[in-house]
């Protein structure tokens, strides 16, 4: 068994639109993110050290509802897109599993 996800940030709240979002950079002292997707819809994220462009249906998707913990590794940034619509996206760093 895994220890419990300890958060060691502040969470970042972002808006995915049909635009990537413009980045949000997250710490580079913790190698995995807990992210909860909002909704009303399906978006996709990108983590990358700088800069990301989130891609519809090439990067990971988010389903509505979802929340999970990822590992990031060293990505310092991340950008959300929606393939319609609107979603709210909320990243959390820390470490541990869900």
């Amino acid at each position: 068994m895994g220890r419990p996800f300890q958060s060691n940030g502040v969470t970042v709240t972002m808006a995915a639109t049909t635009t990537s979002s413009a980045t949000t950079a997250l710490p580079s002292n913790s190698t995995q993110v807990r992210i909860h997707a909002v909704g009303p819809n399906l978006c996709f994220i990108r983590f990358a050290g700088s800069s990301p462009t989130a891609l519809v249906a090439e990067d990971m998707p988010l389903p509505v509802g979802w929340t999970g913990v990822i590992t990031k590794g060293g990505a310092t940034c991340a950008a959300v897109i929606c393939g319609t619509g609107t979603s709210t996206v909320y990243l959390t760093p820390g470490e541990g599993e869900s």
